[in-house]
């Protein structure tokens, strides 16, 4: 198959901003941890120099006394003691030679504790700071990725939509034309009428996708019935109405259905996911499309295979993301990007999944849908 929607990159005003933002927040941290950081150190400085003062003017007091304090900690000031000067011993201020004070090994060691303490509590918030940092920059630049993703795809869906929705309405304003001038000859009009109905039935069934999608977007509003759902009667009437519309000899349906099939569900929203599996398969597919329904343990299992286009396995869990599709891009397929999507959601609302394998493009795909096998034998 093809690939899928590109992220265009451009440059607007806003991620300027965001990106001039960033970098005054970085720069603005690190100079606060600058700051911080010689602050602390000032802080020491300042302590250091405050003993210096102290000891001067205790040495100054006590020369002005002529007393000489006994050896050891100094009474007056702790943090200070009397020591003998020499050149193993050297003292801050002196007293009377040879004696003087010094700051006690305990009041250093407070100083350097203290200083170290203010030190690891800067580093921590600082770590703390920077992570917060960079977590809230991961966070601001995934939404602005996702606002550009999402804008870029909504501009694609809507160019879709657009089209999807002017070109069978062109279809049926041309029929009209013609059977309204009265110049097509009586047995041709059984002819415009099939091509009309063709898109009629196009055209609702896109009304229908965009009216489950906006559903699905206000949980609150929709709620699912849960019911038991015949499986196999659906897909017998899905087919039967499959080959009756116009043009549906040109697709060969095989159907498989060996048993009585009943799903727990709601049966608007299984026929919602019948048909654009089938419509996917159509639009897809080629000649050959095969249904089969199964019960498999706890599970009825639906599985829509095709011969067609395929895909890469690599792609598969992005086949189901709203406004994505896989498309040649010389073969301009039609379609929204949304069936698949709404198929994986109202399985999974009703307790089942959807997945979809490949063996490569080119050899067809299989899209099977689970959901949970009632049990006929005690239905009511």
């Amino acid at each position: 198959m093809g690939r899928l929607p590109r992220i265009t990159s451009r440059t607007d005003p806003a991620t300027l901003i965001f990106g001039a933002a960033i970098v005054v927040l970085i720069v603005l941290s690190l100079w606060w941890l600058v700051f911080f950081h010689r602050s602390i150190t000032s802080e020491d400085r300042m302590m250091r120099r405050s003993l210096v003062d102290a000891s001067h003017l205790h040495a100054l007091r006590l020369r002005v006394a002529r007393k000489l304090p006994p050896a050891g900690v100094f009474a007056t000031d702790d943090r200070f003691e009397v020591v003998q000067v020499d050149n193993a011993t050297p003292a801050i201020a002196m007293i009377q030679a040879p004696w003087g004070l010094r700051a006690r090994d305990r009041t250093l060691a407070a100083l350097e504790a203290h200083v170290a303490g203010r030190r690891r509590m800067l580093t921590g918030e600082g770590v703390l700071l920077t992570g917060l940092l960079l977590a809230v920059v991961l966070m601001l630049y995934r939404l602005v990725r996702a606002e550009r993703r999402f804008r870029d795809e909504i501009q694609e869906f809507l160019s879709r939509v657009t089209h999807e929705m002017k070109t069978p309405l062109a279809g049926i304003k041309a029929v009209l034309q013609v059977v309204e001038a009265g110049t097509m000859p009586p047995e041709q009009l059984p002819i415009l009428a099939s091509k009309a109905l063709r898109e009629v039935e196009r055209e609702q069934q896109l009304i229908q996708n965009l009216l489950l999608a906006q559903r699905m977007r206000q949980r609150g509003k929709s709620v699912l019935v849960r019911e038991k759902v015949d499986l196999s009667g659906m897909m017998t009437d899905v087919v039967g109405h499959r080959r009756e519309l116009p043009g549906g000899d040109s697709v060969a349906f095989r159907l498989d259905v060996t048993e009585s099939v009943h799903a727990w569900g709601d049966s608007a929203a299984v026929r919602a996911i019948v048909d654009n599996l089938v419509d996917n398969a159509v639009k897809y597919g080629g000649c050959q499309i095969a249904i089969s329904v199964t019960a498999r343990d706890t599970k009825a299992v639906l599985s829509v295979t095709d011969d067609g286009m395929g895909f890469e396995s690599a792609l598969a869990a992005d086949l189901f993301k709203p406004f994505r599709r896989t498309q040649d891009a010389a073969g301009g397929r039609q379609g929204t990007g949304l069936g698949l999507h709404i198929t994986r959601t109202l399985a999974r609302r009703m307790g089942g999944d959807a997945v979809g394998r490949s063996f490569g493009p080119g050899q067809g795909a299989t899209f099977e849908v689970t959901l949970p096998l009632a049990n006929v034998e005690a239905a009511v």
